[in-house]
């Protein structure tokens, strides 16, 4: 054999082997991810079961479970990425589960469900690739959610996080006006309660709301209570305690510095300082 031949020949053989193996393991790397994949979704049947038994005394409780069960097996596999997973039917069938539960939730009036709804002011249900999804529910039924929420509210108690975020939900939305009528009277009123409650954030809120109604007597007293993790100034162009001050006479401001720490004194009225002005539940 002709020795120049050989000398070509054996590294094309060489390659040719090495790009078999290579093959080989892509192949197989497929194959398991497939097996994997095939597995997730497998799972996801019993879970869905498992979560319709359990909704029917706790619709929000197997809701939470079951989205996290599914979540954990589907989460690392390639067909869901940035969050998002392929319409294969186990997991349509899930979404649709999720969905149904979070809506028995809200009709059994479970505060978690009605916090999650609505914490953005309006009503925002996670979004899901199921068909029932594509149609908004009914405006009756949301009015019945957000007549719960406010209800909720209105007789919360203690100084727990859930009564903090009932009472900050339910001033959201009657601040944004989107899904009720807009009363930001009663929305500032939540707002107190929240923080006499102990939940520092909702001076803040409290604060903006009444900055951009134009009253920044309150303004200026809320955004003093607003410390630690609560952020009343991000986000809103010419609120400082500067540019307040700025505005405030001297009385004013001595009065709100004063009487910040006083949970009794909620509100400055526009007659003069109010310093009994407590924030009513049913406001």
């Amino acid at each position: 054999m002709n020795r120049s031949f050989v000398r070509y020949l054996l590294p094309a053989i060489t390659a040719a082997a090495l790009l078999g193996c290579l093959a080989f393991g892509v192949h197989g790397w497929i194959y398991e991810d497939d097996l994997r994949e095939a597995d997730a979704q497998a799972s996801i049947g019993p879970s869905i079961t498992k979560a319709i038994e359990l909704g029917q005394t706790d619709p929000w409780a197997a809701m939470t479970t079951l989205t996290r069960e599914v979540q954990a097996s589907v989460a690392s596999l390639k067909s869901c990425r940035r969050y998002a997973c392929e319409r294969t039917p186990a997991v349509v069938r899930f979404e649709e589960a999720r969905l149904r539960l979070f809506h028995e939730a809200l009709d059994r009036r479970e505060p978690a469900s009605l916090v999650e709804a609505f914490q953005s002011g309006e009503l925002s249900i996670p979004p899901v690739i199921a068909v029932m999804a594509s149609k908004p529910p009914a405006d009756g039924k949301v009015a019945a959610w957000v007549d719960s929420l406010l209800s909720r509210a209105d007789s919360a108690s203690g100084r727990d996080e859930t009564t903090h975020a009932l009472l900050q939900t339910a001033g959201a939305v009657l601040e944004s006006g989107r899904n009720t009528l807009r009363d930001t009277s009663r929305a500032t009123n939540f707002y107190a309660r929240a923080w006499v409650a102990g939940d520092p954030k909702a001076s803040g809120r409290a604060a903006r709301l009444y900055y951009r109604l134009g009253d920044l007597d309150n303004a200026y007293l809320w955004s003093i209570r607003c410390i630690n993790e609560c952020k009343v100034l991000a986000g809103i162009d010419g609120f400082t305690h500067e540019t307040l001050q700025a505005k405030l006479g001297r009385e004013v401001i001595a009065q709100a510095e004063k009487l910040a720490a006083d949970p009794d004194f909620l509100e400055f009225r526009r007659s003069g300082v109010v310093e009994n002005s407590k924030a009513t539940p049913g406001a």
